[in-house]
């Protein structure tokens, strides 16, 4: 038999990647379907995709996870469960999805969403304005992260290339400047591009969590014990 014509092979490519996202990431179109609904209670929907307006920051597009995605990840199992004392950040907040997750558990926390995209951010103060533990900054999230934060959620939010990674880089370097060695800081990376920047860096510990039927890999990244 012939080989494929490349044209043919590369549609081929996209079609089976399709399929395997709705069946695989979608659930059919149940994942959707909660979205939508869960959306509801917090005043409207929070997903979507939209491309960045700040991609020449290392900006990535906004996308939402689903939200069956998180208890499977914030869980004790992981390491990952929420305290009382816990101040939660989602760099990349979008339109506030995980950030309607956290208060569906009933959290009292403070909550804080940093997002680049100025409308995306208004959008998502609009709708969680009701909710006085709650604070959307709009902004560069590097230049805006607080210093009292515990728990970072991170969905994917610099471009693939040098300037994504350079983003990370600084990322990484603000955080440690920001909270020493940072006992009590856990940053969660769900596809974890650029997770290399924390790996080769001495002062950080990675782990990855497997395991927990997502779509895309999680990493957690946590200083490393400073001696002494």
């Amino acid at each position: 038999m012939r080989r494929l014509p490349r044209r043919l092979r590369r549609q081929l490519s996209v079609v089976r990647f399709r399929v395997r996202v709705w069946v695989f990431r979608h659930k059919l179109g149940i994942a959707p379907l909660r979205n939508v609904l869960t959306d509801r209670k917090y005043g409207g929907w929070s997903g979507g995709s939209r491309t960045s307006t700040h991609a020449d920051l290392g900006a990535n597009l906004f996308g939402s996870v689903h939200y069956y995605e998180l208890p499977r990840i914030f869980s004790a199992r992981n390491g990952l469960e929420i305290t009382p004392s816990d101040v939660l950040v989602d760099i990349g907040c979008g339109k506030g999805r995980v950030i309607n997750w956290w208060l569906g558990l009933g959290l009292a926390n403070r909550i804080i969403g940093l997002e680049i995209e100025e409308l995306l951010a208004i959008e998502a103060r609009k709708r969680l304005q009701r909710y006085p533990n709650v604070h959307i900054v709009a902004g560069d999230a590097i230049d805006s992260l607080p210093v009292d934060g515990t728990v970072f959620w991170l969905f994917n939010p610099f471009t693939v290339g040098t300037t994504g990674r350079t983003r990370m880089e600084q990322l990484s370097a603000r955080l440690t400047e920001l909270y020493g060695d940072g006992s009590s800081l856990r940053l969660v990376l769900y596809r974890p591009r650029h997770v290399e920047v924390f790996r080769d860096d001495s002062r950080w510990d990675v782990r990855l969590i497997s395991g927990l039927g997502l779509f895309y890999d999680t990493a957690v990244v946590t200083p490393r014990p400073r001696p002494g």
